[in-house]
């Protein structure tokens, strides 16, 4: 089963961590309010169980800024730095197949990490489609593995295609 969801944020200052598992015993899904400094956040997941499912992230909107945050789609963190660097599809994925996707990710304001050293941020899955930040669309290559710094003051904000 493929499980499409859209989420969109109307704050300039709420920050979102969307962490798409699995279809298996699937949580609810929606926007995780950020902490006080209106930055950085917790990830939100759907799927009790990692299993690797097919998982479509159809489209994420932030009318504001994305500080801090990370967008990820059937891909864990599996050296536990961030998502960006390491990661790896999620854990007993056997198939071919492509089985997760981000297809569209519109930042209508800036984007970036964070100043704190070490940390690190991503949008990722296996494939991802379109990404447009404060109205400049991102090069991505249909064709290639894409591996994109996207905040080259921090160097901790990447948007990265898990093969």
């Amino acid at each position: 089963m493929t499980r499409t969801t859209t989420v969109s944020s109307d704050s300039d200052t709420e920050s979102l961590m969307l962490v798409m598992l699995s279809d298996a015993e699937a949580a609810p899904t929606g926007i995780v309010n950020a902490p006080e400094s209106g930055r950085k956040s917790e990830p939100l997941s759907a799927g009790a169980k990692p299993s690797p499912d097919h998982v479509t992230v159809s489209r994420v909107l932030v009318k504001g800024d994305w500080i801090a945050s990370s967008l990820v789609a059937g891909i864990a963190d599996v050296t536990n730095d961030g998502f960006g660097r390491n990661d790896a599809v999620i854990a007993g994925d056997t198939t071919p197949d492509v089985l997760s996707r981000i297809a569209s990710v519109v930042i209508k304001g800036h984007a970036s990490g964070s100043l704190t050293a070490g940390d690190q941020y991503g949008i990722t899955a296996q494939t991802l489609g379109k990404l447009t930040i404060a109205g400049a669309g991102v090069d991505l290559d249909p064709d290639e593995i894409d591996n994109i710094l996207l905040d080259d003051t921090n160097n901790d904000f990447r948007v990265v295609e898990i093969g």
